[in-house]
């Protein structure tokens, strides 16, 4: 079985977090890959490490994790994952994109 580092599982909910208005950014160079997501308004008081996202193993299962190790959802379920990124970091800003039907 190969190793999985998690960056491939991040490039799927980075495509989620796209249809969401989100941008983000895949960095591998560390030990483990993680994606930085930068909100519609960006907070200045916000570290850059509260806005990433890593993909690891909690027992048998992976994950996508906030970096102080609390887990978002699943990684099998990425649209649910996008969906808490989402409103943890943009729920009190009222510039979001709308979708597309409004």
């Amino acid at each position: 079985m190969l190793h999985d580092d998690g960056a491939g599982h991040l490039r799927l909910l980075q495509q989620e977090l796209a249809n969401r208005g989100l941008k983000s950014d895949l960095d591998t160079r560390g030990t483990f890959p993680r994606l930085r997501i930068f909100a519609a308004a960006e907070i200045p008081d916000v570290a850059e490490f509260d806005n990433n996202v890593v993909a690891v193993s909690y027992g048998p299962d992976t994950w996508f994790s906030w970096p102080w190790a609390e887990p978002i959802a699943r990684v099998a379920h990425v649209e649910s994952a996008a969906d808490e990124i989402f409103h943890a970091l943009c729920d009190d800003q009222d510039d979001r994109q709308p979708a597309a039907d409004d």
